[in-house]
């Protein structure tokens, strides 16, 4: 149930900063909850715990775009490129490469919106997927380099 309502509010178009605000204190409760059980490595434990960073990563996102701190919300944005299994994975490439862009980080933006392109050809056509197997940009980095998009 948790984990459903974490994906549901993450996979919004449009994150709400109050929702944003309860799921990040929901998910610090089933994890302290979870962890005074004595379960604090198994894997549903370290499953919540992701949603808690992508909750408290999300909510830093939004308050450094409020506060038009470009350079911040940069590397939030680039940063969430490692939770693509827990946010849209084209939403997540999208707004990267756009704040790479906006911040004049011009190599990386290219081969991030590349990326997005590429994901967005794959949720489009089966055919596009064999561009996200095929693509080596990320082999070596700690980003996810293949998606169930491309399934």
């Amino acid at each position: 149930m948790y984990k459903n309502l974490a994906l549901e509010i993450l996979a919004g178009e449009n994150l709400d900063e109050l929702e944003l605000i309860s799921l990040k204190q929901m998910m610090a409760m089933v994890c302290g909850n979870l962890k005074y059980q004595g379960a604090g490595n198994s894997p549903t434990y370290k499953e919540f715990n992701q949603f808690l960073a992508v909750s408290h990563l999300e909510l830093q996102r939004a308050e450094c775009k409020a506060l038009n701190l470009q350079n911040c919300y940069t590397k939030l944005c680039v940063s969430l490129l490692r939770y693509t299994r827990e946010i849209r994975v084209d939403k997540a490439f999208l707004e990267a490469g756009l704040a790479c862009k906006g911040g004049k980080q011009n190599n990386m933006a290219f081969v991030i919106l590349t990326r997005y392109l590429n994901l967005a050809d794959a949720i489009e056509d089966a055919e596009g997927a064999a561009a996200l197997r095929e693509n080596e940009d990320f082999l070596n980095t700690c980003l996810l380099y293949t998606s169930d998009a491309a399934d």
